[in-house]
């Protein structure tokens, strides 16, 4: 167990009881892969404090430290399970290589990219893309305090286009902010946002890169561009928008990506090759690799196995 969550009595944040300390040393020894959110909403129902305005210290499962609010569905998840998705985080720091780069797009806390950030050592680097303020402040703040040099954070968003547009999002669920040509509500906030073409040249700067995109509603902005790059080695998005569907319908008839779905299974990470529309609609989050000469994969495999076919 990490210090944070180890400490005596007299240790403890400010704000923080020792009911909310016993309920994350409980989660944190979950072998959970699916199910941790829907875990936390039920345990933060239960235990005072869990959903107040505190901020509190999380210490994420690699030791990485990062400030979040309880009282967001997000930063609750990461002091309770120091993880936003064990699923995503095994599939990424699985797949990537020493050298790689890795993008986290839509970061959030920053949390994926804070948990995986080793796997592109030596020689990689993380660029995290993330918009809002408050949570920007949060990941400057980490990788200063965890002396993550290899990691760049980008204040702006990203589109087909330059320009500046409007984010709206909801304080007590920081992971569903998205960003509009026009203000959708008096809390909206202009932001930068960038050409994905330009960023990927910026970014990835001829290296082979992973991606994790998490946009809510611009995927299909961004998605062409992603894959159709040459250096591209993954990308893991999720599926559920109607439109990302369709998108991911069209390009499997090009036969030039092999896209998986991630298996819903409680203690281990599992793919899937999506064939057909009923394979499509199963899958919440969908892998995309592109098409090799000499690759087939399984019909079913672990991360593991999808590693060496991409060697």
């Amino acid at each position: 167990m990490n210090q944070a969550m180890t400490e005596g009595v007299d240790g403890m944040s400010n704000n923080e009881t020792m009911a909310m300390r016993a309920a994350a040393i409980f989660c944190r020894a979950l072998p959970l892969k699916s199910g941790i959110g829907t875990m936390s909403q039920s345990i933060s129902r239960r235990v005072k404090g869990l959903r107040s305005s505190t901020e509190l210290p999380c210490d994420l499962r690699n030791g990485v430290r990062i400030h979040a609010r309880l009282d967001d569905y997000n930063g609750r998840m990461l002091y309770l399970f120091g993880t936003p998705d064990p699923k995503v985080i095994s599939i990424c720091g699985g797949l990537l290589r020493p050298g790689d780069v890795f993008l986290d797009i839509g970061a959030n806390y920053g949390s994926v990219g804070l948990l995986v950030n080793a796997s592109v050592l030596p020689g990689g680097r993380v660029h995290m893309v993330e918009p809002q303020p408050e949570l920007g402040d949060r990941i400057e703040d980490a990788i200063t305090s965890n002396a993550l040099g290899h990691i760049t954070l980008h204040r702006c968003g990203l589109w087909d286009e330059d320009g500046e547009f409007y984010i709206t999002g909801s304080r007590s669920h920081t992971g569903t902010a998205s960003i509009s040509t026009e203000a959708r509500s008096d809390g909206s906030q202009r932001v930068e946002v960038r050409n994905i073409d330009g960023f990927l040249r910026d970014a990835a700067g001829g290296s082979s890169f992973g991606v994790k995109l998490d946009v809510e509603g611009a995927e299909v902005r961004i998605l062409p561009s992603i894959l159709s790059h040459p250096d591209l080695r993954f990308v893991i998005f999720e599926s559920h928008d109607h439109d990302v569907k369709a998108f991911v319908k069209r390009m499997m008839e090009e036969r030039s990506h092999v896209f998986f779905g991630v298996s819903k299974s409680l203690f281990r990470t599992r793919l899937f090759r999506i064939l057909n529309d009923s394979d499509l609609n199963h899958a919440h989050d969908v892998l995309a690799i592109r098409a090799h000469e000499g690759i087939s994969p399984p019909r079913a495999l672990g991360v593991r196995e999808l590693r060496r076919l991409l060697r």
